[in-house]
């Protein structure tokens, strides 16, 4: 059983609702079983208008029913609601915050934010395992900030097959650009997020 936060045990087939509107584009994601299944994007300043429909897009695509039903009649309620807390956009993550809360409440079932550069981190490790089969043993996220800066995170990747989920070394840190590459370990895998956002990656099959 996994959980949300440390009060919450689930099912590993649970379904899960994540919302993430902290940057350009927002996304709306519907998850079981630990793995997407449907995903819509919001591009531009309408994520406060159109994350909930975006979501309702997702919900059809996946056969889901609606979510502006209290109760789903086809299944149970998702196991609960997640949403991006950033870095970026304080008013975007405001938007997908609400937004959980206030379907949590509609199901009766929990919301818990998340950070966001560590869901980038958790999609580029396995995009990269898909891909090469290996992992690297450091990794940093990057995401572009206003005045020439970023936001940067840096993980640590437990060996083993598969690898563990990415360890932070320390907090999200707000850099100049040059001094953020400086703080890069050479070789460390590199996820760039200047024009996307973690859950793109993390919509992908």
């Amino acid at each position: 059983m996994g959980r949300i936060g440390t009060h919450y045990p689930v099912p590993p087939d649970a379904r899960f609702v994540i919302l993430e509107s902290s940057a350009d584009p927002a996304w709306a994601v519907l998850a079981e079983g630990g793995r997407p299944v449907a995903a819509r994007r919001v591009v531009g300043a309408q994520a406060g208008r159109t994350l909930v429909a975006a979501l309702e897009a997702a919900w059809r695509e996946a056969g889901w029913d609606g979510p502006r039903a209290a109760k789903p009649p086809d299944a149970a309620p998702p196991a609960g609601v997640l949403a991006g807390t950033g870095p970026g956009s304080w008013t975007g993550a405001r938007v997908a915050g609400a937004a959980a809360r206030a379907l949590a409440f509609a199901w009766g079932v929990p919301a818990a934010g998340f950070p966001s550069l560590d869901a980038v981190a958790a999609a580029a490790l396995r995009r990269m395992e898909r891909r090469d089969g290996k992992a690297p043993e450091t990794l940093a996220v990057v995401r572009a900030a206003r005045r020439g800066n970023v936001y940067l995170a840096r993980y640590r990747v437990r060996p083993g097959t598969p690898p563990g989920p990415p360890e932070r070394r320390g907090p999200d840190r707000v850099l100049p650009a040059p001094d953020a590459a400086a703080e890069i370990p050479e070789g460390a895998l590199l996820s760039l997020l200047i024009a996307f956002l973690p859950l793109a990656a993390l919509a992908e099959p």
